[in-house]
Formats: structure tokens, sequence, C-alpha cells
């Protein structure tokens, strides 16, 4: 995972765990790029994963317009940190929980299908 408190975009390859860790760093109002490379769902079924825990963040698709086609726009979700920092974290660790969930599940789903 790449993080940095320069940059406001982070890619989760496996370790979504160190993001719940550093959240601190993070100033508030800060709008946050989480990038999930090779997410086995959209960027919007993850919104609506979380939404159901009251954690709202913006789809990719909502801003990369060009290419509907272009697999990023799917792969990435934009956070805002607007809230007390507890509540923040506890939306991050939110994130964190489901994200793990989904690749657990599609592994799940690559075995039951083999």
């Amino acid at each position: 995972m790449k993080f940095s408190t320069r940059r406001t975009s982070i890619k989760v390859e496996s370790g979504i765990t160190t993001l719940v860790k550093d959240t601190s760093r993070i100033a508030k109002g800060a709008l946050l790029w989480l990038w999930f490379p090779n997410s086995p769902i959209t960027s919007f079924v993850l919104y609506l994963r979380f939404k159901r825990y009251g954690v709202i963040v913006v789809s990719g698709k909502s801003f990369f317009l060009r290419d509907e086609n272009w697999s990023h726009r799917a792969e990435r979700i934009r956070v805002s940190h607007a809230q007390q920092q507890e509540v923040f974290n506890k939306g991050v660790e939110t994130i964190a929980d489901e994200v793990q969930q989904v690749h657990q599940d599609s592994q799940l789903k690559v075995i039951i299908n083999a």
C-alpha cells in the first residue's frame, strides 16, 4: 500500500489495515482517493456496501467520465475527512472490514467454482 500525507491518493493492495492505523496523519478536510486495483467488485458496489453502515463515499465512476470502459474508474472511491477523528476512524475501519470481506468472498467463489 502506498500512503503519504502529501498525497491524497492511496493505492490499497493487501494492507488496508495500515491505513486504519495511520488515520491520525490525515488532515481534517482532506479528500482521499482510495484505489483498489483488480477489485472483484466495482467502486459503486463498494459504495452500496459501505452505505449500509452509514459510511458514505463517492464512487470513482462519478469522476472519470471520459472512458466508460476504463477499469480505473471502477477501482477508486473518494473519501472526505469531514467528521470528528473518532467517526472518521470508525468509517475507515468499516471500509477495511468490508474490503477484506469482499476479497474473502471472492476467494470462496473461486474455490466453489473450481
